[in-house]
C-alpha cells in the first residue's frame, strides 16, 4: 500500500496562531507510530507543496496484513481509515517536555480503505477536506489536502484471501504458515546470493513482482524438409520451452502443411517467468537459477527449446494447454 501527500492547501491563513511558521501532516496506519511528513513552511497564499511519499508492506504473513483483515471484519469503518493529523509548528516557542519546537494539532482528514474496496478504485491525486478539531470549531472545514493512496490491489488480494479460506481467523492461520513458508525460501535465496557475491535487498523494502521476470519470445519458426520428414505422420509440430525452474511453456502448435516451402513462419509466442522472492514459483525458478550459475557445468544454464511432432489430438491439448495460459 502506498500513500503520496502532494498538497496542503489551507483556506484561511489568517486564523492561524499567531508565531505558527511550519505545518506538518502526522498519520496512522496500520499501528503504526510517529509517521511524518516533514515539516512545510507558512505561505502567505494558503498552498503548500508536500513531497511525502510512503509504501507499507502488506505481503502473506506480516502483521499489516492481519490488522487489515481485522479492520475488515470490524462492525466501525473508521477501523480502516488512513487518518491524517494536521499539526501547526512554532519553532521559536519550545515544548516544555521534550525541548522541541511546540505542536499543536489543528485539524484531520482520512481515507478509508473499505470505501475504496467498494468504490473499486485507488484515490489518485484526490482532494481530501481537513476538519478543525479545535474546541467549538469541531468538524469545520478549514482546508483540504490533495493525495493518493494506492490500496485496491492489496484489499483486493486480502478479501479473496478471506473469502478462499472461508474466515478471517481460518486466513489468518493459513497466511501465517504460509509467510513462514516464504520467509525460510527467502533466506535460502539470500544465502545463494551471498554464495554468488551478489547483493541482498533490504528487508525492508517490498519486492515489486514486475521488478524480476525473465520474458522468453519467439518470433519465428522455420523448418528443414528433414525436420519435417522426421515427423513422419504428425500433424503439427510446436516449440516447447524448458526455463530453468519453470513449468514447460508451449508455442501454439502449426499444422506441418503451413511449414512447407521452407519460409519462416510468425509466432509471436511470448512466456513470462518470475523470478522475484515475492512469491513460491519466483523463489523456486530463482533459487534454480542461481544454482545453474555455481554449476561447474554451463549446460545447467540452458534455456531449452524443443521441436515436438504432435498428433492432431496432442496439437488440440497442446493449443488449449497454451491458450488458457495466455489468458
Amino acid at each position: 500500500i502506498e500513500v503520496q501527500i502532494h498538497e496542503l492547501i489551507i483556506d484561511n491563513i489568517g486564523e492561524l496562531e499567531r508565531g505558527v511558521d511550519e505545518l506538518e501532516f502526522e498519520f496512522d496506519f496500520l499501528a503504526t507510530d510517529d509517521i511524518r511528513s516533514g515539516p512545510v513552511p507558512v505561505e502567505l497564499d494558503g498552498s503548500h507543496v508536500v513531497k511525502f511519499d510512503k509504501r507499507f508492506d502488506v505481503g502473506v504473513g506480516s502483521k499489516a496484513r492481519e490488522l487489515l483483515m481485522d479492520a475488515l471484519e470490524s462492525e466501525s469503518r473508521e477501523d480502516s481509515d488512513v487518518y491524517f493529523t494536521l499539526w501547526a509548528i512554532d519553532k521559536d516557542v519550545p515544548d516544555l517536555r521534550t525541548g522541541a519546537a511546540s505542536r499543536v494539532e489543528i485539524g484531520a482528514a482520512f481515507a478509508n480503505l473499505e470505501e475504496m474496496l467498494s468504490a473499486g478504485r485507488d484515490l489518485e491525486n484526490a482532494s481530501l477536506p481537513i476538519l478543525s478539531v479545535a474546541k467549538g470549531r469541531e468538524r469545520e472545514k478549514i482546508g483540504s489536502v490533495r493525495l493518493t493512496v494506492l490500496a485496491l490491489d492489496a484489499m483486493r488480494a486480502i478479501e479473496l484471501a478471506i473469502r478462499r479460506h472461508g474466515t478471517i481467523r481460518a486466513a489468518k492461520v493459513a497466511e501465517r504458515d504460509e509467510g513462514k513458508t516464504r520467509r525460510t525460501e527467502r533466506e535460502k535465496d539470500e544465502r545463494l546470493q551471498a554464495r554468488l557475491g551478489g547483493a541482498t535487498p533490504p528487508r525492508s523494502a517490498p519486492q515489486r513482482a514486475s521488478a524480476a521476470v525473465a520474458r522468453v519470445l519467439i518470433s519465428t519458426l522455420e523448418v528443414t524438409p528433414a525436420a519435417r520428414k522426421a515427423a513422419g505422420n504428425a500433424d503439427s509440430m510446436c516449440v516447447r520451452v524448458d526455463f530453468p525452474g519453470a513449468p514447460l511453456a508451449y508455442a501454439l502448435p502449426v499444422r506441418l502443411s503451413e511449414l512447407q516451402g521452407g519460409r519462416p513462419l510468425a509466432l509471436s509466442f511470448e512466456s513470462r517467468v518470475p523470478l522475484g522472492v515475492d512469491t513460491e514459483e519466483g523463489l523456486r525458478a530463482r533459487r534454480e537459477v542461481f544454482e545453474a550459475l555455481e554449476s561447474a557445468e554451463a549446460e545447467d544454464g540452458d534455456v531449452v527449446f524443443e521441436l515436438v511432432a504432435l498428433t492432431k489430438v496432442e496439437a488440440q491439448l497442446v493449443r488449449a494447454h497454451a491458450e488458457a495460459v495466455s489468458c
